[in-house]
């Protein structure tokens, strides 16, 4: 299949309707431009609808962000851009289009860790007195994780008792002090999260979608080579749909089998409406009629993802240098690769307001905690729980939210449909969730038309 080389610079430019001229009245009107948008206006224009996209921001994407120069020369994925070969949906559209990927790595454990206020170096800070506790901890999580059918809502399998938050679960189990640490760091680093306000049925669901606990784990960082830009120009090349780019939506109103979907310059008509936004940005719409109150009530918490991600030029690294503990700011930190000013490192924190990106002095306290000996020579990223089109980062849940919420967020309201990776079932973290959810918001919306 062949993609329009232009399709980039179109959109660079951001100028409306930058792939295909207006109509009047849209079988559907996408609001967000992510892969979850996008992986539905694709669907339905490919089955023959016509489908107007439109984007707050002035370009694609969502909160994945392909930034190029970003780090000096270094063009470097500001949000989410991990796949993993268990993720079916998207390894499907990556082979579809022929987009290149990075080759899969073996699975590797950290060989720095700080553990209760230690910093130790070697394959495991956990002592030997405590290696039953670990084995029993993981044995709980995999009886748990495999009585979960991650195509099933979880509504629907009575899985409430699972639904607390992980830290609580830990002391039920009356671990080691170590080895429950290092526990509720690896959930904070899952969740974005603090682990004692992120849900063990989060873990649990995504576990079971990865194919157990030990798979989760293993999860292979792949990343794109052309960054995860490069998927979605091909996804909309072969949609071939209108798009309007900086174009944020103030109302959408359902009236006589029409949707009206009001921007701040403009107002579209169409038949049936998805809607793509994180659920935390839902407030800023008026809907008229009023969403229903189990949605309000969703959209008024919001999910629970407050990370944060950091890029860095770092000297004196090891090369396939990995690190986890409690450190400040970070909880997991690795290199990603070398140029001549130094490895690049990648490093997550489960709160965004205790480390700044953007500050040298915060990165190099944060990543000298792990390599005392270190200089942090520049450093980057960008702060999701601000941007007023994502308020927050990966969607993570707190304790109940899924339960009480997985209904209400992907529940249809009228000719309006809801998609996005919280409203996922498999992987809800993830790029591939956003795909899923999409496909089926395409699905509804084909549902409507056809009535």
């Amino acid at each position: 299949m062949v993609f329009r080389r232009d399709l980039g610079e179109k959109l660079a430019a951001g100028s409306p309707g930058a792939i295909l001229a207006g109509v009047g009245i849209h079988d559907v009107v996408v609001v967000g431009a992510g892969f979850a948008g996008v992986t539905a206006a694709r669907e339905l224009a490919t089955g023959g609808r016509s489908v107007l996209l439109v984007e707050a921001r002035g370009r694609i994407g969502g909160r994945t962000w392909y930034k190029r120069s970003a780090l000096g020369s270094w063009d470097l994925e500001m949000g989410g851009n991990f796949i993993d070969p268990s993720q079916h949906l998207v390894c499907r559209e990556v082979s579809r289009y022929g987009i290149e990927v990075a080759g899969p790595e073996p699975l590797s454990l950290p060989r720095v860790w700080l553990v209760g206020g230690r910093l130790v170096e070697g394959v495991s800070p956990i002592p030997l007195e405590e290696l039953s506790d670990l084995e029993r901890l993981l044995k709980t999580l995999m009886s748990a994780a495999e009585g979960i059918d991650p195509d099933r809502p979880v509504t629907e399998q009575d899985l409430g008792e699972f639904d607390i938050g992980f830290d609580r679960f830990l002391d039920g189990l009356r671990l080691g002090p170590c080895v429950r640490e290092l526990a509720s760091v690896v959930m904070s680093t899952v969740a974005g999260r603090d682990a004692g306000d992120a849900s063990l049925l989060y873990w649990l669901r995504q576990s079971a979608a990865a194919g157990g606990v030990l798979r989760l784990l293993a999860v292979d960082n792949q990343g794109f080579r052309e960054g995860t830009v490069s998927l979605l120009e091909a996804m909309l090349t072969e949609a071939n749909v209108e798009l309007r780019l900086s174009c944020p939506v103030r109302r959408i109103e359902q009236a006589a089998g029409r949707v009206n979907v009001e921007t701040d310059a403009e107002c579209f008509e169409a038949r049936t409406v998805v809607v793509t936004i994180p659920s935390g940005v839902l407030g800023q719409v008026e809907f008229e009629p009023a969403l229903g109150d189990a949605k309000l009530r969703a959209v008024r918490e919001s999910h629970a993802g407050t990370g944060v991600k950091v890029w860095a030029i770092v000297r004196g690294a090891p090369g396939h240098w990995l690190a986890l503990g409690r450190g400040p700011g970070l909880d997991i930190a690795w290199t990603m690769g070398e140029d001549e000013a130094g490895s690049l490192v990648v490093g997550f924190g489960r709160d965004s307001g205790a480390l700044d990106p953007n500050e040298r002095a915060a990165v190099q306290r944060a990543i000298g905690a792990y390599l005392p000996d270190a200089e942090v020579t520049a450093c980057t990223g960008y702060d999701w729980t601000t941007d007023r089109y994502a308020l927050g980062t990966w969607p993570s849940f707190r304790p109940g939210q899924i339960t009480r919420d997985e209904r209400a967020l992907s529940a249809p309201e009228g000719r309006i449909v809801f998609a996005g990776a919280e409203t996922a079932r498999r992987w809800p973290t993830y790029i591939e969730g956003a795909i899923e959810s999409g496909f089926r918001a395409a699905r509804e919306i084909a549902d409507l038309l056809s009535a």
